[in-house]
């Protein structure tokens, strides 16, 4: 038996049994991008039907599965058209975990950071770039200005760094910034020193690390994550591998603005951290990046990784994530097998398990969008199922989003005391839908 996640108005209504917390059920007010061709979030009162129309979607090449792709059937609310008789169960009533239908009620907020602990990033991501966490402490003296050097506006925290006035900061409020270097070539942009052609939070670790530890945190220059293998402050992924960034994307890539795809919890921010060059690492590395994710504010721990080692100050670093409100999503692994992954085995953990689509030929044509995903890892440890294109990897990611979501909500609707990764994990669990595979 296996619960399968499905996020939609429920699991969130499910929240106002929370002492203290009152749920208001309205789209309003919600920010909609302003290049966004489709109005999204979606209406609260869209059918199924109206979800299932490409004008309602986001803008994004890869939402849709009538371009012959399978689009991202795992945030859908409903079961998408198909070409002969249905073969679905009775009881299936969406093809993945009702996403959209979250989206209702929040798309995120920058004030809940995913730590992500995998390869490193590729900075050169267009969906990616405002949505990486940046070091305030370390951008103190570095504060972007803009183009005629007058200082920038901002509110609060944010006085002096919020150049573009969106209430974030982000790299963006550096664009044409003065102190910023010029690029080692011409037609590049302003500060673009990594050459990928554009200003990235790799590009402000270039420009502005000066051998200061000014938040004296004991990571000099951490201006965005650390690299925890190599142990500097550039988690850039240099072998390309890409696993890191892929990450990223399932948890938090923005939306409607017409590149890539969709990230579940799309204006939650991520700090990147490099724990090994690929999927497999050092558990010393992922534990330091534990701590150093929740001392810096993190809310999820995305682990979709498996380390070759287990001991003490791993598990030490889960119970005070734990203990301090972030709650960690760890990989099933993907053996086929009911092999035990670390770190997923240890405790303060959420493992999650993959789901897919069979038979695997065509979106329009399935038998089931609940398939056991032969290769995922299977056994009692496993609490959780969610859908994915990617094995157990994209089960991570998108449990990682759906997180954010959930504790964006509780600061949405202001919930005191904070959710803490016990409630967050139980509400996960409880609203999840049982699949017998038997």
């Amino acid at each position: 038996m296996l619960a399968f996640a499905h996020f939609s108005e429920d699991i969130l209504r499910t929240l106002r049994s929370r002492t203290g917390f009152t749920l208001l059920v309205a789209a309003t007010g919600l920010m909609t991008a302003t290049d966004s061709t489709a109005e999204w979030p979606p209406k609260e009162s869209f059918t199924a039907d109206d979800m299932a129309k490409p004008e309602n979607w986001p803008n994004d090449p890869g939402y849709s599965y009538l371009d012959g792709g399978d689009g991202q059937w795992e945030y859908y609310s409903f079961v998408p058209p198909q070409k002969g008789e249905l073969t679905l169960r009775p009881d299936e009533k969406a093809s993945g975990m009702s996403i959209d239908l979250a989206w209702r009620f929040t798309r995120g907020d920058d004030r809940v950071v995913i730590a992500v602990t995998d390869s490193g990033i590729r900075w050169k991501e267009r969906d990616l770039l405002d949505r990486a966490w940046l070091n305030r402490a370390e951008l103190d003296k570095h504060r972007p200005r803009l183009a005629n050097n007058e200082a920038c506006g901002g509110e609060g925290e944010l006085a002096g760094f919020d150049c573009n006035g969106d209430g974030i900061f982000s790299v963006s409020d550096y664009a044409d910034s003065p102190n910023l270097k010029p690029p080692p070539t011409e037609g590049r942009p302003l500060g673009d020193l990594n050459r990928n052609g554009v200003l990235d939070a790799g590009d402000l670790i270039l420009n502005f690390s000066d051998q200061i530890d000014d938040d004296n945190n004991g990571y000099v220059d951490d201006i965005s994550g650390w690299d925890f293998m190599k142990d500097d402050n550039d988690p850039y992924d240099d072998t390309d591998y890409g696993h890191g960034t892929g990450e990223a994307r399932d948890s938090v890539s923005t939306a409607n603005n017409g590149i890539g795809e969709a990230g579940g919890c799309q204006e939650c921010r991520y700090i990147p951290m490099r724990v090994g060059d690929s999927f497999i690492a050092d558990v010393n590395a992922f534990a330091q990046a534990v701590v150093y994710a929740t001392d810096n504010g993190a809310r999820v721990v995305q682990s979709a990784l498996g380390t070759i080692n287990m001991n003490r100050f791993a598990q030490a670093a889960l119970d005070y994530a734990y203990a301090n409100g972030v709650l960690t999503i760890a990989s099933m692994a993907d053996e086929n097998a009911r092999h035990h992954n670390m770190p997923t085995t240890a405790n303060h953990t959420l493992p999650v398990h993959a789901i897919q689509y069979a038979p695997d030929d065509s979106i329009t044509n399935v038998e089931t969008f609940l398939d056991f995903n032969t290769c995922t890892n299977y056994g009692g440890q496993n609490l959780l199922s969610a859908s994915s294109r990617s094995c157990s990897s994209g089960a991570v990611g998108q449990l990682s989003g759906i997180s954010g979501l959930l504790m964006s909500a509780s600061l949405k609707y202001n919930l005191a005391p904070p959710l803490t990764p016990g409630e967050a994990q139980q509400l996960l669990i409880t609203t999840a839908d049982d699949i017998d595979v038997a």
